[in-house]
């Protein structure tokens, strides 16, 4: 019985640490994930930024103020995040709107 007994001990142990890995693992991949996506808002951003030059820099300042004001409001870090991402695309359906309507003067 003593033996069964230390026999699952060391497989709780050795279950534990394989637990542990995969935690590990899988945070890594949750970093690497959002990097990727940090990654693909900045690519959508220098493409509103390239399909209208007047307006450059215009979605990062928008992204900045926003999450300013959602400080100051007391919103959680997860809402300041959301809301960072909606200011950042929030033009780009710009990307598909011809250069002719875009660029109209007045």
């Amino acid at each position: 019985m003593r033996f069964e007994m230390a026999n699952l001990a060391d497989d709780f142990n050795l279950m534990g640490g394989t637990v542990e890995r995969y935690v590990a693992q899988l945070q890594e991949a949750a970093q690497a994930n959002r990097e990727l996506f940090i990654g693909s808002l900045r690519a959508f951003t220098a493409a509103i930024d390239a399909k209208d030059p007047y307006t450059r820099g215009h979605s990062e300042r928008v992204a900045a103020v926003s999450r300013v004001i959602a400080r100051s409001l007391g919103l959680s870090d997860d809402l300041q995040g959301r809301l960072w991402i909606a200011a950042l695309l929030h033009d780009v359906g710009k990307i598909g709107v011809p250069d002719a309507v875009l660029l109209k003067e007045g």
